[in-house]
């Protein structure tokens, strides 16, 4: 032992010594390792680490599905949530919840809190009990005395000061009164971090009945009993499903019709499970870089091995042992790694911040769960570590097992290779190369996607369009003709602004992820899908296809005689028109929602179809407009056409709205273009990232060629002037030397091509209408590394033509 430490501080003494090596050696490592160790914190905090809750391996989420009407995740209903809490055995318990806005009222301007409305089951199901006061119960949960609040933690600490006599006090929210009861615990969220106050979800007895089983606007969330599984549940749920359609004709047939279903999903899977392909694409990614920081790290320390060879075999002449000079290369390896270590997990806490900015943490910024550096991390930091160390061990003890002692001092050279050191060290090249095409060829392939997904066209105009959404609470807005009022107030005084062209409002604007679907029926339409047709629908006004640019494919646009006491109209998009009435006019066909009891609506106009989500999927839905004096809604979107920039515009429109109602504020406020980049997060962060790790992983490429290079373009001094002298122009010096090193990166192109392409298959679900083998993306992503190489062998190649023979046999 006392051997060893003594050749490690012998190692450090000689590294300290060499802080050229020292600092671009551990600089590459601690990239690399940093690097890793910042995704992987990620990782760990979204996809391995259980959500914060007692029992959280146990908790399921809870929705329908109606697969032929193309609906893959509805939400629940009441009496579907009851049968299931009665009849699942599975189930140790269950609650409903859905998500809400409230306005706050104080001293000041009213504020707009997120909210959720949960039955009084959710907080003994999460298994979290409040941490002043208490939940609600099931007596608060009834219409009349449920006017009390449980506050998140962050709302007590930010709004109310950490108060600990918050419990009791009153809070005026839209325009009644509410008594705080509770307070939950810091770090506790459901079901997103962003949520303030939970308030009780009231059954009225109408929502028992069969007829509510159509209205899935809650979602379901399950504790299962120990020992019961996902598959049990769902057996169970198949179960309750057979025993009401065989006690109702109309259930049975509305099942069958809609291809009716209930799934249970884990928690986390249903929360994050579509980040998965994403982190563990940049995981596995950060992981390729790690293998180029190795293998360019491996071929610094065989240089430096060759400078030392002469040393190293001096010392076994004098009897040194194979354990005393290994244990010096092993102290070398083992000093480099723990300072590029130590090192990279400071650029992992750096890099945490920067991913935030590259919108990284988009995709989840809506949960209450931050990426930190904790224990997970750093274990696979050390493990890391310790491979690294192992790796880069067996390379230099290969290297060093070797050599042999006598001919290396019988040789006239200060600085020797042997040829298997050479080959080791073009091998690293090599692999690097064709690591470093493959990050490239992914990276390129996700850019050329990506710009060809933002190229597309929407379906409507974006450009200088705000909007703020707005909120009607029941309280005082329950009847149709009052939310009209309000609507109707607020787009006249918007349009009064100087500067504004246009005002409209809309029940869910494209991008917004608010929009909703309905059932509907087809006067006269026998298709086979006549009993399982099913639109997106919106409630607009009548400038809302003026503002955004729709055009009009035939009939006409709302006007002033759509109000509540005419004639009900709507307005289809071509996906419908197309679907219902092939080569035919839509024109005066009629149409309605929802069953037997709503009226016909008579089609006056049809609209081209418009993406509402997602630029990648094809507006193939059928989609359906209402005006909105005849379908008013509670709550939508205020889209405004200005010449005005945001910050002038907001504070007018902001003050406007509390002159019509000094208690309702516009909130999520954003330009229409930036819903439409904020729907491309998931897309461009991929990108970004594996754009930064190719770029990282050409430099290193580059820098580890020209390492070789250089070292082999100097171990050949004497033959290269040995060439000149006997006839070899410096052209001929230049093209041996250079085409010593462009086959280096040939080897690694044509390795790399396979590898890339089997990159580019996994990729095949996040491209949008780019091939995985894209000739394109595949040819400039070769001649970029080329080019590389190219550069990278040029100075050593110029230095190489340059030699003088007789300066150079002299010194040999």
């Amino acid at each position: 032992m006392n051997l060893w430490m003594n050749e490690l501080l012998r190692s450090a003494r000689g590294l300290l010594q060499r802080p050229g090596f020292l600092i671009v050696a551990g600089a590459t490592l601690a990239l690399g390792i940093g690097v890793n160790a910042a995704i992987f914190s990620i990782v760990d905090a979204l996809l391995l680490k259980p959500l914060p809750y007692p029992n959280a391996d146990r908790l399921v989420s809870i929705r329908n599905v109606e697969t032929k009407l193309g609906q893959d995740d509805e939400g629940t209903t009441v009496p579907d949530y009851l049968d299931q809490r009665a009849q699942a055995p599975s189930l140790e318990n269950a609650a409903v919840y859905q998500y809400a806005s409230i306005n706050l009222q104080g001293s000041g301007a009213p504020e707009r809190l997120i909210a959720a409305r949960a039955t009084p089951s959710l907080f003994p199901t999460l298994g979290t009990p409040p941490l002043l006061g208490r939940a609600f119960t099931d007596d608060e949960a009834v219409a009349g005395r449920d006017r009390v609040v449980v506050l998140s933690h962050h709302a007590w600490t930010e709004r109310f000061g950490a108060d600990p006599a918050i419990v009791g006090r009153d809070l005026r929210l839209d325009g009644e009164t509410w008594r705080v009861v509770g307070v939950m615990p810091a770090g506790f969220f459901f079901p997103r971090g962003n949520v303030e106050l939970w308030t009780p979800y009231t059954i009225r007895p109408e929502q028992r009945e069969d007829g509510e089983r159509g209205h899935s606007d809650i979602l379901g969330v399950g504790l299962l009993k120990r020992g019961a599984d996902v598959a049990s549940l769902e057996t169970e749920f198949r179960a309750i499903a057979a025993r009401n359609a065989a006690r109702s004709s109309d259930l049975r047939d509305e099942y069958a019709r809609n291809g009716f279903a209930t799934h249970a999903t884990p928690l986390a899977d249903t929360w994050f499970g579509d980040l998965k392909p994403t982190l563990w694409l940049l995981q596995g990614t950060a992981i390729l870089v790690l293998l180029i920081t190795l293998f360019n790290v491996a071929n610094l320390l065989l240089a430096r091995l060759g400078e030392r060879r002469r040393e190293f075999a001096l010392r076994a002449a004098l009897g040194a042992g194979r354990a005393r000079i290994g244990g010096q290369v092993v102290g070398d390896v083992a000093f480099l790694v723990f300072a590029g270590g130590s090192v990279g997990l400071g650029i992992a806490a750096a890099l945490l911040p920067l991913l935030d900015r590259l919108g990284l943490t988009t995709a989840w910024s809506w949960s209450g769960i931050s990426p930190r550096l904790g224990w997970p991390t750093l274990a696979f930091t050390l493990a890391l570590a310790v491979a690294f160390a192992i790796a880069l061990g067996i390379i230099a003890l290969l290297a060093l097992n070797r050599s042999e002692s006598v001919e290396v001092l019988r040789s006239a050279s200060r600085t020797t290779a042997t040829p298997a050191a050479r080959r080791m060290r073009s091998a690293l090249v090599v692999a690097q190369f064709a690591l470093t095409l493959v990050l490239l060829a992914t990276a390129g392939l996700l850019l050329k996607s990506f710009v060809r997904l933002q190229g597309t066209d929407p379906g409507f105009a974006s450009a200088n369009l705000l909007t703020l959404r707005i909120s009607l609470p029941d309280s005082r807005y329950g009847e149709d003709a009052a939310a009209a009022n309000y609507v109707t107030r607020l787009l006249d005084d918007a349009r009064s602004i100087p500067g504004v062209q246009q005002a409209a409002f809309t029940s869910s604007l494209p991008f917004d992820r608010h929009l909703g679907t309905s059932g509907y029926e087809a006067e006269g339409y026998a298709g086979a899908d006549a009993e399982a047709l099913s639109a997106e629908r919106q409630s607009v006004d009548d400038d809302y296809f003026s503002a955004l640019g729709i055009r009009l494919v035939e009939g006409r646009a709302f006007d002033a005689r759509d109000i509540a006491t005419s004639a009900p109209v709507v307005i289809v998009d071509e996906t419908l028109a197309h679907h219902l009435w092939p080569g035919q006019s839509a024109l005066g066909r009629r149409l309605r929602r929802g069953g037997d009891d709503k009226p016909w609506m008579t089609v006056v106009g049809v609209v081209p179809a418009v993406h509402q989500n997602d630029l990648a999927k094809k507006a193939d839905l059928d989609a359906m407009y209402w005006p909105y004096r005849q379908v008013p809604a509670r709550f939508g979107e205020l889209v405004v056409q200005s010449s005005l920039s945001t910050a002038a515009l907001v504070p007018q429109l902001r003050a406007m709205a509390l002159a019509v109602d000094a208690e309702l504020p516009l909130y999520d406020v954003q330009t229409l273009d930036e819903r439409i980049a904020h729907s491309l997060d998931a897309r461009r962060t991929p990108m970004l990232m594996l754009g930064a790790f190719a770029g990282l992983a050409l430099l290193l490429a580059a820098i580890g060629l020209y390492g070789v290079i250089a070292f082999l373009t100097t171990r050949r001094t004497a033959e290269l002037g040995v060439r000149m002298a006997v006839g070899a122009s410096a052209h001929d010096v230049l093209a041996l030397v250079l085409g010593s090193g462009l086959r280096l990166c040939g080897i690694g192109i044509a390795v790399g091509a396979l590898g890339a392409f089997v990159a580019g298959r996994l990729l095949h679900a996040q491209l949008y209408e780019v091939g995985a083998a894209d000739p394109a993306v595949f040819a400039g992503v070769a001649l970029l590394l080329a080019v590389v190489a190219l550069g990278a062998c040029w100075l050593p190649a110029r230095r190489a033509a340059r030699i003088d023979p007789a300066t150079a046999l002299r010194e040999e």
